[in-house]
């Protein structure tokens, strides 16, 4: 019984954490606006080669980028 239990929590948690992932993911690419369509590259080339450890990095890395930004110009 304990073994059964301890799978369900596993599967359960590894899913909330992908389902959390992929609306991150969603935001981020809906806020790219022009850049989109690299970020996109992106996860399709790691997708294309198989790759999964690197595909998965690279949603994670993509996903977590909204909140980070950096300054450019004269003032700096």
């Amino acid at each position: 019984m304990r073994k059964i239990l301890l799978i369900f929590l596993s599967v359960h948690i590894l899913t909330a954490c992908q389902s959390k992932l992929d609306a991150q993911l969603d935001f981020v690419l809906d806020s790219a606006n022009g850049n989109r369509k690299e970020l996109e590259r992106v996860i399709a080339y790691y997708d294309s080669i198989g790759d999964t450890e690197k595909s998965y990095a690279a949603k994670w890395l993509i996903a977590n980028m909204s909140d980070k930004y950096s300054y450019s110009g004269g003032v700096l």
